[in-house]
C-alpha cells in the first residue's frame, strides 16, 4: 500500500504550483477545523501524506497518528474525493 499514485500524491510532487498550493491550504484548514469539531486526527494525516517535506511512509504515519492502516487507506480515498469536488466546483481558482 506504499505506492502513491493518486490525483494529491501527484500534486504534491508539485508544490510550487499556485493552485496546489491553494488546494492543500483549503483542505488543511478544512480539516483542521474538521478535526476540531469531531475530534479526529484529519489534519496531521493530510499534512504527513501531501503537504510535509518528508516522506513518511504509511506505517509511520499510522504509528504517530494512532490509526490503522484500513483506516489511512479510507482517509486517503476522503481526500482524494474531496479535492475532486472542490477543483470540480471551482473554489479553488
Amino acid at each position: 500500500m506504499n505506492k502513491r499514485n493518486g490525483f494529491l500524491d501527484n500534486a504534491s510532487k508539485d508544490k510550487s504550483n499556485y493552485k496546489t498550493k491553494m488546494l492543500f491550504e483549503v483542505m488543511l484548514r478544512y480539516y483542521k477545523i474538521y478535526d476540531l469539531d469531531l475530534g479526529t486526527v484529519h489534519s496531521q494525516v493530510f499534512y504527513m501524506l501531501y503537504v510535509a517535506d518528508t516522506n513518511f511512509t504509511y506505517d509511520e504515519i499510522c504509528q504517530k497518528v494512532g490509526i490503522g492502516l484500513t483506516t489511512l487507506k479510507t482517509y486517503r480515498k476522503r481526500y482524494e474525493t474531496l479535492s475532486a469536488k472542490i477543483i470540480e466546483k471551482g473554489i479553488i481558482d
